[in-house]
């Protein structure tokens, strides 16, 4: 399940900042999903949403397939524990492939493997439950930093 912000057109309210990228959400919970993805868009981000790993990686691969520039996705967010992969397999996936796109990681279960990974890897790690304050600083401070250019991304070639 993919869907976008249904405004045809129409700049987003927020941060002009911020205005115009777009951020890829993994989150299994609907209600969850839901809340993140209004909090995100009312900063002025484009939002993607997807509602599990397999989707997440169809995602991810079909938007640079479809003629897309590593460039034009400027963030992941991703829950940790979802059907079919989970968050940390796509994150790892992405940094094996030299990706150097910006992961924000979400779990309610912090062990020390996901504190492990998420470290090594150069994501940012959010516990839930989530304070919407410190999403919203998060994903503006890794948004607004430059990033390094990009390797050609490699999954599925």
């Amino acid at each position: 399940m993919m869907t976008d912000d249904g405004r045809s057109g129409q700049q987003p309210p927020g941060d002009t900042a911020l205005a115009g990228k777009r951020v890829l959400l993994a989150e299994d919970d609907p209600s969850a999903r839901t809340i993140l993805a209004k909090v995100l868009r009312e900063m002025g981000l484009e939002v993607i949403e997807t509602d599990d790993g397999g989707r997440l990686l169809v995602a991810i691969t079909s938007f640079y397939k479809n003629g897309h520039s590593p460039d034009e996705l400027d963030l992941v967010i991703t829950d940790v524990r979802m059907p079919v992969l989970s968050g940390l397999e796509i994150f790892k996936g992405l940094r094996v492939a030299h990706w150097t796109l910006p992961v924000i990681v979400m779990t309610a279960f912090e062990t020390k493997e996901v504190s492990d990974t998420v470290r090594r890897y150069g994501a940012a790690l959010l516990i839930k439950p989530l304070d919407l304050h410190e999403l919203e600083e998060l994903v503006r401070r890794m948004l607004l930093r430059p990033r390094p250019p990009s390797s050609r991304p490699r999954l599925g070639d």
